[in-house]
């Protein structure tokens, strides 16, 4: 047999005995290698942390400057010149309304800022007083026909309660007998009721003490006016209705104001010279109820003279033949409700006197006739008292 002759079966036999033995020796890798190509993956990094001396980016906003707040003091009451009261920007009430062809003047604000009183100038010397609440729903007239204000004289309480100012009769003119007394009022804003303190008393310091307790004032009524005069110091306990004299002699020039000032052991009443270099101190242990000021007490009546007795009015100016007629008010304009005889004696004036244009009106009554007549036909009977 020839081998050039091997036929086709033969020639695959032989290639499956060939890989046979090649896995018999142990060959487990094939004979072309793959190579398996991984996607790449990020490698991890450290955060960048800036250093503390890097400049650090701010988020940037709109800003603008803001106002720097700083304590603003109350309103102030003022008088425009049409007489219109304002408080800050709001009117209170127009003085000129309250009393037509008078001049604005001092204003005092109470203590509580509720109320204000505002003194207006009519007449040469003398002041009227008006009280009126803040919101302009309340307004008074404080003073009236012989009772005004002499040199503004008026002051507020500490505790806003009441105020005391020096009353006077008028200026110019006598007053009658039914005048009430002039001197040291003190007023109640709650009741509108008036006290007198001291009768016939011309004042110019004025102070209360810081507890309301204390009234002091200088009187110079027995005082010559000038640089020289000389005035007592007084001080009164407005609670217990009580007075002192603390100083019988006071050199005005040597008490131009007169202040208190709190102290540990109690209160000072201080007087300053109008140069202001001496000062004098007067202390007064206020503790207690019990406690006194120094000086010498006196009585309170002291204070206040006794009214004098009533006194009783004739006819005068009047005619024989006519009489004197009594009106049902002040004024020629009130219908007549009787009349008094040229010779009447005894005529009794029971109110207040009334201004009417130049003329003085006042409420009587006589033998059961009772109305207003013209004060210019009355005079006193100087003692001569009517059964």
């Amino acid at each position: 047999m020839q081998a050039k002759h091997w036929s086709p079966m033969l020639f695959m036999v032989g290639w499956l005995l060939l890989a046979a033995w090649l896995t018999a020796c142990g060959g487990s890798e094939p004979l072309v290698q793959e190579t398996r190509i991984e996607p790449p993956t990020a490698t991890p990094t450290e955060p960048v942390v800036p250093s503390p001396t890097a400049a650090m980016p701010t988020p940037t906003h709109p800003t603008r400057d803001l106002p720097t707040p700083t304590p603003t003091a109350a309103p102030a009451f003022v008088v425009d010149e049409r007489g219109n009261l304002w408080l800050g920007d709001r009117m209170v009430v127009n003085t000129k309304e309250v009393a037509p062809g008078c001049f604005s003047g001092t204003l005092l604000p109470s203590p509580r800022g509720d109320y204000v009183v505002f003194l207006l100038s009519c007449i040469e010397g003398e002041n009227e007083a008006y009280l009126v609440s803040t919101d302009g729903q309340n307004v008074r007239r404080i003073t009236d026909q012989w009772d005004a204000v002499n040199g503004e004289a008026l002051v507020w309480s500490p505790t806003g309660r009441e105020f005391v100012y020096e009353r006077i009769n008028a200026c110019c003119i006598e007053p009658p007998p039914t005048a009430p007394q002039a001197g040291l009022v003190l007023y109640d804003v709650a009741t509108g009721e008036k006290r007198l303190l001291a009768a016939n008393v011309h004042l110019t310091p004025l102070a209360w003490s810081p507890d309301g307790r204390w009234l002091a004032f200088l009187d110079f009524r027995d005082a010559p006016f000038g640089a020289e005069r000389a005035g007592k110091l007084y001080i009164l306990d407005v609670v217990a209705d009580a007075a002192w004299i603390v100083d019988e002699q006071v050199e005005a020039d040597e008490c131009a104001t007169l202040t208190w000032e709190a102290q540990n052991e109690g209160l000072v009443l201080v007087c300053v010279a109008a140069d202001g270099k001496k000062r004098t101190e007067y202390r007064i242990p206020s503790g207690t109820r019990s406690l006194e000021p120094p000086g010498t007490p006196m009585p309170i009546e002291a204070l206040r003279p006794p009214n004098p007795p009533e006194e009783r009015y004739r006819v005068v100016r009047v005619a024989e033949d006519d009489v004197l007629n009594v009106r049902s008010g002040p004024g020629v304009a009130y219908e007549i409700v009787g009349a008094l005889p040229p010779n009447a004696e005894g005529v009794r004036i029971t109110g207040e006197p009334v201004q009417v244009n130049d003329s003085f009106w006042v409420p009587i009554e006589w033998n059961g006739v009772s109305g207003w007549v013209n004060g210019f036909y009355l005079a006193p009977m100087h003692g001569e008292q009517a059964p």
